[in-house]
């Protein structure tokens, strides 16, 4: 399944930020992320086996810039908000909904003055039953 993929390119697409966004966990520096979070499941399942899937995942963002954080975090966070498509170029899932469940927050600072803030979210998918 290619969502995390599909998140990356458009997140990195439509926003203008001062580095990619990378599928992933932070790497030292200043960098922005996405990574899955735990609590994802299968909330329905039809009788051809079709699962409707929600998603978690967290986006954050390490930065020593307090001011371009909270910039970059909140043009992000709209974008999720007005999002209404993100296609699978595999088709290996339909898009149902996208939508927040945080606004950005700062998360921790490091003894370098690095902080992360942090962004969370899911996304409502339908997987097909291959045949």
């Amino acid at each position: 399944m290619d969502l995390i993929v599909r998140l990356v390119e458009t997140i990195n697409d439509q926003c203008d930020l001062p580095y990619p966004v990378i599928a992933g966990y932070l790497k030292p520096g200043e960098c922005i992320g996405l990574v899955p979070d735990p609590g994802s499941s299968t909330i329905d399942e039809d009788w051809a086996g079709n699962k409707t899937k929600r998603m978690n995942y967290t986006i954050a963002m390490r930065t020593k810039d307090a001011g371009q954080a909270d910039k970059f975090m909140w043009e992000i966070s709209n974008f999720l908000e007005m999002a209404d498509d993100i296609p699978s170029a595999d088709e290996s899932y339909i898009f149902e909904e996208i939508e927040q469940t945080g606004l950005p927050s700062m998360s921790e600072q490091d003894e370098q003055g690095y902080t992360d803030y942090m962004l969370n979210f899911f996304v409502q998918i339908i997987t097909r039953t291959k045949k």
